[in-house]
C-alpha cells in the first residue's frame, strides 16, 4: 500500500501539466500513487497522461469521455485510492519536492487527522512569488505540537480550499467527505466536512505547494456563481446536522467565513441584472446560520459595517433592505453596532435610539 496518494484533475492544461506531473514523479517519497482523473481533455493533455503512465507503474490513469467538473473527478480518484494519506494537487500547480515526505511524516509522527501548511503564490504575468500565511496563521503554535480544533478560540477557517493540506484516508472514509458535483466552490464542502469532523490538525512549517494565478485570469459574478455559492453552503450546514458533538467554537469559525464569504461576493458584483436574485440567494444562506451566533460572536469577529449588513440582510427581504440602503445614503436613517454593549443605534432625522440586541 502506498504511503501517499496523489490526485490530480486534469483538463485542458498541456501548457502547464509537465511541470505539475514533474513535481509528482520526483518526490523524495517514492512510495506514492500518482492518481491522475482526465475530465474530458479536447487538446493534448490526456496524450500527455498517457506519456507519463507509460513510464511509471506508480500511475493511475483514469479517463471521463464527458466534462464532469473537478469535484467529481477528486471524488471519483478518492474512492480509489490506496495511500494511507491522500493529497490533492492542481494540473497547473506544482508541489515542492519534499512535499509528500514532509507531510506525511508530520502527520504520522503527531497522529492527526490533517496536516496543513503554507503554499507559494506565483503570479504568471509578473513573474512574482511570495510564500502566503494567511489561510495557516490559525495554526501556528510556539511548541510545534498537535492542535486540537475545538480548543482554538480565533476564527481558523480563512480560506475553504482542499490542496495545502494532507489528509488520513482512512479520516476521509469513515465520515463520507466529498467534493460537491457544482462546477464552482466544489472544493468547500470538502476542506469544511474535514473540519466540522476533524479533532486534531497539525502544522507544517514549510511552504509545499505552488499555487499559479494564470495572467489575464478574473473573477467574475455570474448567475451561476450565486446560486452555486448557496447550493455548497447548504451541503455544508447539512453535514453539521449530521455531527452532534460540534463544538461551539467550530460552529462560529464555520458561520463567520460563511458570512465573510457571501457578503464578499455579494458586494463584489457589479452586474445590475442579478442583483435582486443575488441578495436573495445571501438572504437565504444567512438565514440558515443560528440565531445565537449573532449575539454571542458576530460582533466580536466581524468588521462593524460588515456586521451591519450582515444582520441587515439576514433579517429584511430586498424590498426593506433596498429602503433602508436609501434612507442611509441620504443620511435619514443610520445604524450602527456598539460592540462593547452589545447594543444596536438608531438615528432617524437626528433622533438616536438605542436598544440591547
Amino acid at each position: 500500500m502506498p504511503k501517499v496518494s496523489v490526485i490530480i484533475p486534469v483538463y485542458n492544461v498541456e501548457k502547464y501539466l509537465r511541470q505539475s506531473l514533474d513535481s509528482v514523479i520526483n518526490q523524495t517519497l517514492r512510495d506514492i500513487e500518482i492518481i491522475c482523473v482526465d475530465d474530458g481533455s479536447t487538446d493534448n493533455s490526456y496524450a500527455i497522461l498517457q506519456e507519463y503512465a507509460s513510464k511509471d507503474d506508480r500511475f493511475v490513469l483514469l479517463k471521463q469521455e464527458t466534462n464532469q467538473g473537478t469535484g467529481a473527478a477528486r471524488n471519483r480518484a478518492v474512492n480509489v485510492a490506496k495511500g494511507d494519506c491522500i493529497m490533492f494537487l492542481d494540473s497547473d500547480d506544482w508541489l515542492e519536492l519534499d512535499a509528500c515526505e514532509v507531510a506525511y511524516n508530520k502527520i504520522n509522527s503527531q497522529n492527526t487527522d490533517i496536516a496543513i501548511f503554507p503554499h507559494n503564490r506565483f503570479d504568471e504575468e509578473t513573474g512574482e512569488c511570495k510564500t502566503v500565511l494567511n489561510r495557516v496563521k490559525p495554526f501556528i503554535n510556539a511548541d510545534g505540537s498537535k492542535i486540537i480544533l475545538d480548543n482554538l478560540k480565533n476564527n481558523f477557517i480563512v480560506t475553504a480550499y482542499l490542496w495545502g493540506l494532507i489528509y488520513k484516508r482512512d479520516f476521509v472514509l469513515a465520515h463520507n467527505i466529498k467534493c460537491s458535483k457544482n462546477r464552482i466552490y466544489e472544493d468547500q464542502p470538502f476542506f469544511m466536512s474535514a473540519m466540522i469532523w476533524a479533532k486534531d490538525i497539525s502544522y507544517i512549517e514549510k511552504p509545499l505547494y505552488n499555487y499559479r494565478v494564470r495572467a489575464g485570469s478574473s473573477t467574475f459574478i455570474s448567475e451561476k456563481k450565486y446560486k452555486e455559492l448557496y447550493n455548497v453552503k447548504k451541503i455544508i450546514f447539512e453535514e453539521i446536522k449530521k455531527c452532534p458533538q460540534i463544538s461551539r467554537n467550530k460552529l462560529n469559525a464555520l458561520y463567520t467565513h460563511t458570512v465573510k464569504s457571501a457578503l464578499f461576493w455579494y458586494n463584489k458584483n457589479e452586474n445590475e441584472n442579478i442583483i435582486k436574485d443575488f441578495y436573495n440567494y445571501v438572504h437565504k444562506i444567512l438565514k440558515m446560520i443560528d440565531k445565537n451566533y449573532l449575539r454571542t460572536v458576530a460582533l466580536k469577529r466581524l468588521k462593524l459595517e460588515k456586521f451591519t449588513q450582515f444582520e441587515t440582510m439576514r433579517s429584511y427581504n430586498y424590498t426593506q433592505y433596498q429602503i433602508i440602503q436609501f434612507l442611509q445614503e441620504k443620511n435619514i436613517l443610520n445604524i450602527s453596532y456598539i460592540d462593547k454593549y452589545k447594543r444596536k443605534q438608531l438615528s432617524f432625522c437626528g433622533i438616536k435610539i438605542k436598544h440591547k440586541l
